[in-house]
């Protein structure tokens, strides 16, 4: 009885073998390439009829269109040149602010003016004294066990008074 032993062949795929729209094995989108082209024609032909020597418009070619034309075949974030500007005009037009207090967030219908406000109210010549704030005694003890001495729970004990130090 004879084991079979088999062996199967494991091929790595490429994640863009089947992505369609690229170029260049793809390396680089349609999109992004079409745009390069496009603006590198927006760009080099004002460049090559400027009226100096051919050495220079090749020199203000490459300064210009190359860099340009990289810019777009690359793109920003993922996205193509275009889509990218599209999106950030449109960024620009629906952007908000957060934050904003509620007074400003209602409607300037909604709002009633002072005279109504004060019509609103129950006695407006009876004023409101704000509230005092609870503060908890300060103990002398400042190991962090403020308080623990005057918790009035049965079987504690008031803290002793403090003798005042005469001056020498």
């Amino acid at each position: 009885m004879s084991a079979r032993h088999e062996e199967n062949d494991v091929y790595i795929i490429p994640p863009n073998f089947i992505e369609t729209g690229t170029i260049f094995g793809g390396t680089i989108k349609f999109r992004n390439a079409a745009e390069a082209l496009i603006l590198s024609l927006l760009i080099g032909i004002p460049v090559f009829h400027l009226p100096v020597t051919l050495t220079t418009r090749i020199i203000i070619a490459c300064l210009t269109v190359l860099p340009a034309a990289l810019f777009a075949i690359i793109g920003i974030g993922g996205e193509s040149l275009s889509s990218f500007v599209l999106n950030f005009f449109v960024y620009l037009k629906n952007r908000r602010i957060v934050g904003i207090s509620e007074e400003a967030d209602a409607p300037a219908s909604e709002k009633a003016p002072e005279k109504n406000q004060m019509l609103l109210r129950k006695n407006p010549s009876k004023k409101v004294k704000p509230k005092k704030k609870r503060t908890l005694p300060r103990s002398s003890d400042s190991a962090g066990n403020a308080g623990r001495q005057n918790r009035k729970t049965p079987g504690c004990q008031k803290p002793a008074k403090q003798r005042e130090r005469p001056e020498v």
